[in-house]
C-alpha cells in the first residue's frame, strides 16, 4: 500500500490496483495491463518525488499518475538490449540522487527516465566487484547515501566512482552474514544494518565491519523471513515478518 500526496491509499494485488479515498470511502478498482495477469499481480509499489506511483508486478514495471490514471509500462524486450532485464519485478528504489533503481530476478537495473533505457548490473563470475546474485530481492539506501541490494546469494553495497561506473562489495556467510539468502533490511538509529534472512537475522556494524548473528535460539522466529516484509517504527523498533510471525525488538535494548 501507498499514500499519495493527495491522500489516497493505492492497494496492489493479484488483479491490479485499487484505490482509497478515506473522506469519501470510495474505492476504484483499475487493471494495469488489460488480460495479463502477470503484469496485473503487484509485488511492491512506492511513490516517487514527482508523486508517480511506481508500480512491481511479476510481468514488468508500470508508473501511474495519480491525478490522470495513465499508466506507462516498462517490460522485457528480447530484441531491446536496454529494455528492462526482466518482468519478474521486485524491489523499486529512487535514491538521493534521483537514480531509480528496479531489482528483477535477472540482475539490477537502473532507468533513464528521460529516455526509458534502462542500464544493467548483472553477476559476473570473473569479476569480485560485480552483483553476488541476479535475483535481488531488496534495496535498502542507508544514511549517508549507500544503497544496499540484498539477494538471492549475499548483501551487496554499491559504490558509485567519480565517472559514475558501478561497482559492489559484496557480503556472503564467509564474512559473517548468518545465511545468503537475504529477505530484507534495516537500518537502526545508530547507523547499523539488520539483515533477515531464511535462517535468522544478522547485525551489520558499516564502521567496524563487525557482524553478530542472531537465530531462533536467541528468541527470533524459527524458520524463513519473507521477502520485503520489513518495517521500523518512530520510535526506532525495527520490525521482520516471516513463515512463523514477526519479530519485533528494539536494537538498543539488546
Amino acid at each position: 500500500m501507498v499514500r499519495d500526496r493527495q491522500g489516497l491509499v493505492w492497494i496492489g494485488g493479484r488483479t491490479g490496483i485499487t484505490s482509497f479515498d478515506p473522506k469519501s470511502g470510495r474505492f476504484v478498482r483499475q487493471v494495469l495491463v488489460p488480460g495479463e495477469p502477470n503484469a496485473n499481480t503487484v509485488r511492491a509499489m512506492f511513490l516517487g518525488r514527482d508523486g508517480m506511483l511506481w508500480i512491481a508486478t511479476r510481468g514488468g514495471l508500470h508508473m501511474l499518475d495519480p491525478a490522470t490514471r495513465r499508466i506507462a509500462s516498462y517490460r522485457h524486450d528480447p530484441a531491446r538490449q536496454a529494455s528492462l532485464s526482466d518482468n519478474m519485478v521486485r524491489p523499486v528504489l529512487e535514491d538521493r540522487r534521483g537514480r531509480l533503481w528496479v531489482g528483477t530476478f535477472h540482475g539490477l537495473d537502473l532507468l533513464d527516465r528521460a529516455s526509458g533505457r534502462f542500464r544493467h548490473f548483472r553477476h559476473d563470475q570473473y569479476d569480485p566487484t560485480s552483483l553476488s546474485n541476479d535475483e535481488v530481492h531488496y534495496l535498502m539506501e542507508d544514511r549517508v547515501g549507500n544503497v544496499w541490494v540484498g539477494t538471492a546469494v549475499g548483501l551487496n553495497k554499491m559504490v558509485t566512482a567519480a565517472d559514475g561506473s558501478v561497482s559492489f562489495v559484496r557480503y556472503t556467510m564467509r564474512d559473517g552474514l548468518v545465511d545468503d539468502a537475504v529477505a530484507a533490511m534495516l537500518e537502526d538509529e545508530d547507523g547499523a544494518i539488520w539483515v533477515s534472512t531464511t535462517n535468522g537475522l544478522s547485525r551489520f556494524d558499516p564502521g567496524t565491519g563487525a557482524w553478530r548473528s542472531y537465530t531462533a535460539a536467541d528468541g527470533t522466529i524459527d524458520g524463513a523471513y519473507f521477502d520485503a516484509s520489513a518495517a521500523r517504527a518512530p520510535d526506532g523498533t525495527l520490525y521482520f515478518g516471516g513463515f512463523n510471525g514477526i519479530t519485533a525488538f528494539d536494537p538498543r535494548a539488546i
